[in-house]
């Protein structure tokens, strides 16, 4: 994940850069981010950016093409390979891309508390639909 780069308050001072979920009490909506060379911070989920989901970042970049610049366009592309190649490693490189281009971050990232509560509402609908089923 991706600490918001306009934070404007982190006594971790990590704003733009990667790190790794180490822990998490979503009751506090505090999250425990681990960076390079053993720092450590905390955060509230709206604080931290997320990569969308590959299916979605690669219908985003093909439906909108002629709204962004080809860089943009191609870093996109970018991310989403390294994405979907389902490899760590590769997977921070797609986080690094998104990191360091403002227009990439926006159509490829969304905040943790947004994906959160996507992901929340999703299982809440098939619930629904299993139980419609029956």
């Amino acid at each position: 994940m991706l600490v918001h780069p306009d934070l404007m308050v982190d006594p971790a001072g990590k704003q733009g850069e990667v790190g790794m979920i180490a822990g998490a009490d979503l009751e506090s909506d505090t999250i425990v981010v681990s960076f390079p060379n053993n720092k450590i911070g905390s955060y509230a989920t709206d604080a931290l950016l997320v990569l969308k989901e590959p299916a979605e970042i690669h219908k985003l970049s093909m439906n909108n093409v002629l709204n962004m610049d080809k860089s943009t366009f191609k870093a996109l592309l970018e991310v989403n390979m390294h994405q979907d190649s389902g490899r760590f490693s590769r997977l921070a490189e797609a986080y690094e891309i998104a990191s360091k281009n403002e227009a990439v971050r926006e159509w490829s990232m969304v905040s943790l508390e947004e994906k959160l509560t996507l992901s929340i509402d999703n299982e809440q609908k098939q619930q629904t639909q299993m139980g419609m089923e029956r």
